[in-house]
């Protein structure tokens, strides 16, 4: 399994994972628990601060993980914005 800092593309990570895992037939819960041997910087402490039974699927746990990335806007959307 590939180590993820924050760096790069965070759905290709997920899916990397998901293939690994669905691989050695991972169930969801498990799948949570094992993508977390992947992360180091600051994803490793962007996992540690998420609250304690926070994250119910691996959906939720992918949409959690990629969310900051897929929020980005360019500049060009920005100035739209009155």
């Amino acid at each position: 399994m590939e180590f993820y800092d924050g760096t790069g593309d965070p759905d290709e990570h997920v899916e990397h994972i998901d293939i690994v895992l669905n691989y050695h037939q991972g169930q969801e819960a498990v799948k949570c628990k094992l993508s977390v041997l992947s992360l180091k910087g600051a994803k490793m402490t962007w996992f540690k601060g998420l609250e304690n039974d926070s994250i119910d699927s691996w959906k939720e746990l992918y949409d959690e993980f990629t969310f900051r990335r897929r929020n980005v806007k360019s500049m060009a959307v920005l100035n739209t914005i009155i």
